[in-house]
């Protein structure tokens, strides 16, 4: 009876060290920062400093003879255009 009464103490012990990570991974998922997606033509360029608002505003009025309408990189909200920046980018690295 002993090993069975041993066995459920270090069980035990397994369910509390469990729930520990389980709360410190919550909290450091709480903690970490929020990886932005869209982005506006000046949010873009602010992010990665190679890209210039002309370029892209250019890329955004062709963008059904470059290619870019068909990539995935445009979300249109009314007046707006937000850019994938993760699909835009990979649009510009497949040489549009």
């Amino acid at each position: 009876m002993d090993q069975v009464e041993r066995v459920e103490g270090l069980l035990s012990e397994l369910g509390d060290v469990v729930r520990e990570l389980a709360a410190a991974s919550a909290a450091a998922a709480a903690r970490a920062p929020v990886r932005q997606r869209l982005y506006t033509v000046a949010q873009l360029c602010e992010a990665e400093p190679a890209l210039r608002a002309g370029a892209i505003r250019r890329d955004l009025l062709k963008r059904e003879i470059n290619g870019l309408a068909g990539s995935g990189a445009l979300v249109f909200r009314g007046r707006n255009i937000l850019i994938d920046r993760e699909r835009y980018l990979d649009w510009i690295s497949q040489g549009r």
